[in-house]
């Protein structure tokens, strides 16, 4: 449906489970290089191997956004092995259901801000 992503190199973070899943099983299956990223190691791998039993590529790569040092090993292991960036998906982010923003503390509220808007 999109020849143009065939070879491309894709990272999708926060790619383990929900939206994150389905946009990287989709590039996976449009024929691009699929980095899958997540804290979730679990989940990642489980992601990639879906990409990979499918005929596609894709390379799991546990890393949290809001560590500076863990997204430049994302991006070296990615240029290793692929050569490039294309695309990337700034899909990782953090919400709390269980907790009100009234009721969380500075560390709390910090965490959030550095996933979602740092990472």
């Amino acid at each position: 449906m999109y020849p143009e992503l065939k070879n491309k190199t894709v990272i999708v973070t926060g790619a383990a489970g929900g939206i994150g899943r389905a946009i990287a099983l989709r590039f996976g299956v449009e024929g691009a290089h699929v980095v899958v990223n997540d804290v979730n190691a679990a989940g990642a791998e489980a992601v990639t191997a879906s990409i990979t039993q499918a005929g596609g590529s894709a390379l799991a790569c546990v890393a949290d956004v809001s560590d500076e040092v863990a997204v430049n090993a994302m991006f070296d292991a990615t240029v290793a092995k692929y050569g490039t960036v294309h695309v990337l998906v700034n899909n990782a982010g953090m919400i709390n259901t269980m907790r009100h923003v009234l009721d969380g503390d500075a560390a709390w509220w910090n965490r959030i801000i550095a996933v979602n808007l740092g990472g």
